[in-house]
Formats: C-alpha cells, structure tokens, sequence
C-alpha cells in the first residue's frame, strides 16, 4: 500500500476500530486488554483489525 506516515496511522486506527467493534458484536473475549482512560482496549482484537483491513485494502487496490 503506498503512502506515508499518515495513512498507516489512519489504516492502522481504521482497522482498530473495525477489529474492537467485530469482536465486541461477536461477544468474543477482551484479550490483552490495556486501561485507556478509564475505557478497556482489547489490543488483540485491535491488531486482528487492522491486519483484516490491510488485506481488504490491499485485494481492492489489486484490482484496480
């Protein structure tokens, strides 16, 4: 994926979010769960995210 800085920061928030959400609707586990404002932030769903987003971008960059 081309870009700088800023869009991996962006796709790697992106996918974040998406992985938190996912496993929240799923009713799966918090795993490596870390403190974040007095909010928990399940790291593991967070790192699934943003490698699930990766590669759907990706497959649709391909294409193009």
């Amino acid at each position: 994926m081309r870009g700088g800085c800023l869009v991996s920061i962006a796709v790697g928030f992106i996918g974040a979010v998406i992985g938190v959400w996912l496993a929240r609707n799923l009713g799966l586990p918090a795993l490596l769960v870390l403190d974040v404002g007095g909010e928990d932030f399940p790291v593991l769903w967070s790192i699934m995210g943003s490698a699930l987003f990766v590669a759907v971008v990706s497959l649709l960059a391909r294409n193009r």
